[in-house]
This record gives C-alpha cells, sequence and structure tokens, in this order.
C-alpha cells in the first residue's frame, strides 16, 4: 500500500478498514432470506417427529429464530426504501408463525 502524500493529504487511497464492510445490504438480505429458507425446509420434517420434535425445536430452532430476527433487523435498519423494509418485517413474523406451527 503506497504511504499519503504528506504535501497532499487529500490524494491518499482508502485504506480496506475506511470502506464500508457491506455495501450491498439487499442482496445481503436475499441470501439469507434463501438460507433462512433452506433452514426450514430441512428442519420441518425433524421437527415433526414425535420424539425429538420438542428437542429440535428447542435447541437449534429457538436460537436459530433469534438470530435471524435479528439479522432481519438490522436489514430493516439498514435499508431505507419501504418496499426493501417490507421483506425484513415479513421474514420475521414468518419464521415465528412456522416455528409455532411446526
Amino acid at each position: 500500500m503506497p504511504s499519503p502524500n504528506p504535501d497532499h493529504p487529500d490524494t491518499a487511497e482508502d485504506s480496506p478498514a475506511d470502506r464500508p464492510r457491506f455495501v450491498n445490504w439487499l442482496g445481503f438480505l436475499l441470501v439469507g432470506m434463501l438460507v433462512n429458507g433452506l433452514f426450514v425446509w430441512g428442519m420441518w420434517g425433524v421437527a415433526a417427529d414425535p420424539a425429538a420434535g420438542p428437542w429440535v425445536k428447542t435447541l437449534s430452532w429457538l436460537p436459530f429464530n433469534f438470530i435471524a430476527t435479528m439479522f432481519y433487523l438490522v436489514c430493516y435498519l439498514k435499508l431505507t426504501a419501504p418496499l426493501f423494509r417490507l421483506p425484513a418485517l415479513a421474514m420475521i413474523a414468518a419464521n415465528w408463525i412456522v416455528f409455532f406451527a411446526a
């Protein structure tokens, strides 16, 4: 990395630490929705088992729902357009509805 010019400090390049970590929050939300769909699809059959269902829901699905809720709340705060905020809120509601329905 080249050192900044002491005569002209404005010409220094941005360091990687100065750049935003996620530049496309909508893409991050869409990938999160796909991962969430795969998780729910995989867990649906296991949660239907009467012997293991309550344990599976308590030990894996419940923590996932808490993490997913925080993820969708962050996406809700980062995305400013109402059209993009609606899927984040819908996924929070859908996660908990499917959790209690299983």
